[in-house]
């Protein structure tokens, strides 16, 4: 049986039983800046490891301030090789990100990353 465990820019690794308690954590995500949620799967979904999320509001205005909302998704993948890949796309709305991570867990459904950026490089060296 598949399980998921979360980790948080405050909290350590954790299992959790409900989507109520990972859409609190996400939450998170539209009222505090510079939050991520991990969720990490038992196995992999389809090749994905674990998705990630991060926030990344800006301020803009100067008499009256207002936030963009911008979220970064990340995918690890393994690939068949046995490496991992790790692949990233910009959305701007928190539907989407609850969307993804919401079907990871109750469907086992994966994002489409052909058109996500590889940043595994980046991330790995």
């Amino acid at each position: 049986m598949q399980q998921y465990t979360i980790i948080t820019d405050i909290q350590e690794e954790r299992s959790f039983s409900t989507m109520d308690e990972i859409s609190l954590e996400l939450q998170r995500l539209q009222r505090e800046e510079g939050t991520f949620v991990i969720l990490n799967a038992s196995q992999p979904v389809n090749k994905v490891n674990y998705i990630q999320a991060m926030n990344h509001c800006h301020e803009k205005g100067f008499f009256k301030k207002s936030f963009v909302e911008l979220y970064n998704i990340e995918v690890n993948t393994t690939e068949s090789d046995g490496g991992n890949k790790q692949y990233s796309y910009t959305v701007g709305s928190f539907e989407d990100v609850r969307s993804i991570f919401s079907e990871f867990i109750s469907l086992g459904k994966t994002p489409d990353v052909s058109g996500w950026d590889d940043i595994t490089e980046t991330i790995f060296g």
